[in-house]
């Protein structure tokens, strides 16, 4: 819900900062910026699912203690 809301918010406040700096590849840049924060959260979520299953076995072995 936050990256639907703040998403298209955020793209269209940068896209007007990166307009005035650039000109009318503004938007472009906003898009590309989107883009590129948007992989690096892929990478992390991976990073993430890799340890997920280790960790929910730890739990699980403390919960049986």
């Amino acid at each position: 819900m936050i990256g639907l809301g703040l998403g298209p918010l955020i793209t269209g406040l940068l896209s007007d900062w990166f307009t005035a700096q650039h000109g009318v590849v503004g938007l472009r840049y906003a898009m590309l910026s989107s883009y590129i924060l948007g992989s690096s959260a892929i990478v992390f979520f991976f990073i993430a699912g890799r340890h997920l299953l280790n960790d929910l076995a730890q739990l699980e072995a403390l919960r049986d203690q």
